[in-house]
């Protein structure tokens, strides 16, 4: 009885080492961390429509395209969206307007498996909550603020968003545990990288 009560202890230590070893050892992001707010805005008008002259700067649409990267025990995945409508522009004055909709159905990842896991209610429940969305609600030379809806779930951002030769791009980390999203073995750091192009 003594030796298999033993036995029963050690084994119990040893799963837990492995799952505290499983938890800890995460890949982690390098991108920068956005951190959500509560405090959503409304969208920012184009410069046609908040014009009060006949100036108005010449607007330019953008496609868009999104990609992602997501972490687990060391090790990490990589994946696309492949649908996404955009009706987003700027102007000659440099500000962003309109939205990305983004039809999570459309997930895939390096594996099969994965893609399949990521479209459960383990992750973003795409039966439930087919669209993720952006709205820009203002901007800067180097930044871009707007409501992110994901899981159901809207909160404002402010990402980092840089103009290139094709247009723009953002690349940013954000724990979906934010957006309802929890788990215990995937990290719930999600990398985004958002591209505009015309």
């Amino acid at each position: 009885f003594f030796m298999k009560k033993t036995l029963l202890i050690l084994l119990c230590i040893v799963a837990l080492g492995v799952v505290v070893f499983a938890v800890s050892s995460k890949t982690k992001s390098t991108a920068p961390i956005v951190v959500p707010s509560d405090q959503v805005a409304e969208p920012v008008k184009s410069d046609i429509e908040s014009a009060s002259s006949n100036t108005v700067g010449t607007s330019t649409m953008y496609n868009a395209s999104v990609s992602f990267v997501g972490y687990g025990p060391g090790k990490q995945h990589t994946g696309t969206i492949s649908n996404t409508t955009s009706t987003v522009s700027d102007t000659t004055t440099g500000k962003l307007t309109g939205s990305i909709d983004v039809d999570m159905t459309t997930l895939s990842s390096d594996t099969e498996k994965l893609t399949e896991h990521l479209k459960t209610a383990d992750f973003f429940d795409v039966v439930k909550y087919p669209t993720a969305k952006f709205i820009f609600t203002s901007n800067t030379d180097t930044t871009a603020t707007g409501n992110l809806t994901v899981h159901g779930v809207t909160k404002s951002v402010t990402v980092p968003f840089t103009k290139n030769a094709t247009g723009y791009e953002s690349t940013f980390t954000i724990d979906m545990s934010e957006f309802g999203i929890e788990q215990t073995f995937a990290n719930e750091e999600v990398t985004v990288t958002i591209a505009l192009t015309k």
